[in-house]
């Protein structure tokens, strides 16, 4: 090979990577395409291994990062469609399950986050005085708990808790609210509280309107 050519081929591969980075930014790429279909079909016989599935088109979501794939699920009586993302540039893990979704309890979950929220609002404000609200998100399948079920930590959920608080922040500083932080995490911790992650929103008064300055988790 001249040196030539060897410049001609740098430059032509110097002018190429970044068109093609961008263009698998915004379109995905085939190995990502093929490789999201192959990880939806995996998890699928793993976690529906009853039920038979038709899989459509993987279609690059670039805000996700991940491929949108709907699938049919088919029976002798009746065919539903749920929507699925697989996400990570080669496709390698399931981030939407729509069957899982399609199938909450929300009846149920509504009230168990209404008694969960009072529960634990109470529980907080003993040690920490500026709490304002707490928002609590529970996942319960239909047909794992009757109707009637009532709040209690030691309930078997789906996924851990995931509480989002807010509190008066008028006059506080940062530092502050790491050490609010702080006190509610081992609050929640010494209660024995199954929690995945807890959104902490230091709220101010500006011109009548609640006005976010800090926000942790």
């Amino acid at each position: 090979m001249t040196k030539k050519k060897g410049l001609y081929i740098v430059g032509v591969l110097v002018l190429l990577i970044p068109v093609l980075l961008i263009y698998s930014a915004f379109e995905g790429n085939p190995i990502g395409k093929m490789n999201a279909k192959f990880t939806l079909k995996k998890h699928l016989e793993k976690t529906y291994p009853e039920e038979e599935f038709v899989l459509g088109d993987a279609l690059y979501n670039f805000k996700m990062g991940g491929y949108d794939i709907t699938v049919e699920s088919i029976d002798k009586t009746k065919s539903e469609k749920y929507d699925f993302t697989v996400v990570g540039m080669f496709g390698t893990k399931v981030h939407y399950d729509g069957i899982y979704y399609a199938n909450l309890d929300e009846p149920l979950i509504k009230k168990l986050e209404e008694e969960a929220n009072e529960e634990i609002f109470d529980i907080l404000k003993v040690g920490i005085p500026e709490i304002e609200d707490v928002s609590v998100r529970i996942e319960v399948l239909k047909g794992t708990h009757p109707d009637d079920t009532k709040w209690d930590k030691s309930l078997q959920l789906e996924k851990p808790l995931y509480l989002w608080t807010a509190i008066d922040g008028e006059g506080l500083k940062e530092e502050d609210v790491f050490e609010i932080a702080k006190r509610m995490k081992k609050i929640l911790n010494d209660n024995g509280y199954d929690y995945s992650r807890v959104s902490i929103n230091s709220m101010v008064n500006y011109e009548g309107s609640k006005l976010l300055n800090y926000s942790i988790g």
